[in-house]
């Protein structure tokens, strides 16, 4: 998907990864990180004067998964944060909330409320946006998902 947008967008950011090996084979739901990849580059590189960057990482903190999507585009005041996740029509939220109003509504309807989405945004720096998941191997993930409708777990590969 990245090299996708690195042709649709021409070379206005460059991604990195940082995950932690011991997670390679953990199952994650299909279609979290892509939305939230999307928007940044989108919404928070697409027409930066500087160059852009976008990092995914990966770690394992006491009982669960955390996943974050750093990028170092344009950011956004507080209230545009506090508004990402408030309750309206489609319409009402625009392109780029939309995408994150589902990440998070399907990481709480599949885990509860133990596990969420969080952003941190600064403008002219860029945005931080962290998801908990609950760490499920492979086995565990595929029983899970399968059990609450997803169509396949997905593997954080390197």
């Amino acid at each position: 998907y990245v090299y996708i947008m690195k042709v649709r967008y021409g070379d206005c950011f460059d991604f990195f990864k940082d995950i932690d090996s011991s997670l390679y084979g953990i199952g994650v739901p299909s279609m979290i990180l892509q939305p939230i990849v999307e928007n940044a580059i989108i919404h928070g590189l697409h027409g930066l004067s500087r160059p852009g960057s976008i990092t995914v990482a990966a770690s394992r903190t006491e009982d669960s998964l955390r996943l974050e999507v750093r990028d170092n585009g344009f950011g956004m005041k507080s209230e545009q944060v506090e508004r990402l996740f408030e309750e309206g029509s489609a319409a009402d939220r625009g392109l780029n909330r939309i995408g994150l109003y589902n990440v998070r509504r399907r990481i709480l309807l599949l885990y509860g409320g133990k596990y969420d989405m969080r952003v941190w945004s600064y403008p002219d720096e860029g945005t931080v946006v962290s998801i908990t998941l609950p760490i499920l191997e492979p086995s565990d993930a595929r029983e899970r998902y399968a059990s609450s409708g997803e169509s396949r777990a997905e593997g954080v590969s390197p």
